[in-house]
C-alpha cells in the first residue's frame, strides 16, 4: 500500500522493530508506528523516499544486527547465479534482494525480474548475511 519504491526507486532492506529486525520486508509487511526503515538507493532515491515520508521519520542511529549484511560480489562462471533469471532464482524469499548490479559500465539499480546474470557481474544484496553468501 506505500509505493516508496515505485514513487522513489528506493528498497526498504529492513524493518527495525524495538528488539527485532525483518531483513528484507515483503510487500504485505505491515509499517508500525515507531519502525526504523532501513532503505538503499541512489542518492536521488533516497532523498526521493526522505521527501516522501519526511514528516514521519527519525533518524536512526542504531547499527544493526551482525547477521544483516549488504556486500558486493563478483560472479564467476561457477556461481550459482550466473545464467538465471532474477525471477527463477526467488531469492526474497531466502532473506536476500539485489539492490544493484555493475555490468561492465552499466550500472543497473532495481533489476526487473527478468534480468539475468552473468559471470563477471558485480552485484550488490541486502540481508541475512547467511543467505546472501549461498547465491554467489
Amino acid at each position: 500500500d506505500l509505493p516508496f519504491r515505485h514513487l522513489s526507486g528506493a528498497n526498504i532492506v529492513k524493518i527495525e522493530r524495538g528488539d527485532s529486525s525483518i531483513v528484507i520486508p515483503a510487500g504485505e509487511e505491515v509499517v508500525f508506528p515507531y519502525d526504523k526503515l532501513i532503505a538503499v538507493g541512489t542518492s536521488e532515491q533516497l532523498e526521493k523516499l526522505k521527501a516522501i515520508m519526511e514528516q514521519d521519520v527519525r533518524p536512526a542511529v542504531k547499527a544493526g544486527p551482525e547477521d544483516f549484511s549488504m556486500d558486493a560480489y563478483t560472479l564467476t562462471e561457477e556461481s550459482y547465479l550466473s545464467g538465471k533469471t532474477l525471477r527463477s532464482v526467488a531469492m526474497r524469499s531466502a532473506g536476500c534482494m539485489v539492490i544493484s548490479v555493475l555490468r561492465g559500465d552499466d550500472f543497473i539499480t532495481n533489476p526487473k525480474p527478468d534480468f539475468s546474470f552473468k559471470a563477471g557481474d558485480i552485484i550488490w544484496l541486502a540481508g541475512e548475511r547467511k543467505s546472501c553468501e549461498w547465491f554467489v
